[in-house]
């Protein structure tokens, strides 16, 4: 990332000491705080929501046809170099 656009995403410049948390909370109202907690819970839940999930349907006896998500290690991507979209062929 630091290469593309000078941001430095590594865990040590990222990572806040537990004590640095602490002394932050002290200095806001407790409203904020609640508002900030309020805020977390409703973002979790959208997010879990979004979260791909396996799922199987039998669409004729017998025949089941069903998907299963999982992380891969890398993926490439191959955009053509024409005029038409990427991806789809000039039909």
């Amino acid at each position: 990332m630091k290469k593309l656009d000078d941001i430095d995403l590594r865990r040590e410049s990222l990572w806040i000491a537990e004590g640095e948390i602490r002394a932050a909370r002290k200095q806001v109202s407790r409203d904020f705080l609640r508002a900030v907690e309020h805020a977390a819970r409703n973002v979790r839940r959208v997010a879990e929501r979004q979260l791909p999930k396996p799922w199987t349907i039998e669409v004729e006896p017998g025949v089941k046809i069903g998907q299963l998500v999982r992380p891969i290690e890398a993926i490439g991507c191959y955009i053509r170099g024409r005029t038409f979209c990427a991806g789809f062929p000039p039909w």
